[in-house]
């Protein structure tokens, strides 16, 4: 699935996207990645969480293609704000890390969609990480895209 970009590599991961959906989430799988794993917590709500993100051995542009395809599937494209929650414990070399890939997979995103990051947010409740990233669809008046 490398190989391909923008819009193809989306349609490429939901052509292939596995749901199951239980009273607590929203499970996404991928048939031929056993390491690939995405869920969503119900009910739906503002900022979207996302319990698990877990993308076996895709890329950042890939990953971000996997977000993309959930969001379309969930009927949520263009979130105000999307929540990564429980990491990993706080300030762990391992957490520290999924937030930095995170961020990354955020940025391809942004990439993909012609969004913009807002805010980058970690916080931490009972011990563990989370990253709240927040969307604009457009700079306010006076900012530059970098």
């Amino acid at each position: 699935m490398a190989e391909l970009t923008g819009g193809e590599l989306v349609s490429a991961i939901s052509a292939q996207l596995r749901r199951r959906q239980d009273d607590f989430s929203m499970q996404f799988s991928l048939p031929d990645d056993p390491c690939f794993w995405i869920r969503v917590a119900l009910p739906l709500t503002r900022p979207l969480v996302l319990t698990d993100f877990l993308t076996g051995q895709q890329n950042e542009a890939t990953s971000a293609a996997a977000l993309q395809a959930v969001l379309a599937d969930l009927r949520r494209e263009d979130p105000e704000s999307i929540e990564f929650s429980r990491l990993g414990p706080a300030g762990a070399p391992e957490t520290v890390e999924a937030v930095q890939w995170l961020g990354r997979v955020a940025d391809a995103y942004v990439m993909q969609q012609r969004r913009f990051v807002r805010l980058r947010q970690v916080t931490v409740d009972r011990g563990e990480a989370n990253l709240r990233i927040i969307f604009w669809d457009s700079l306010p008046q006076g900012h530059e895209a970098r």
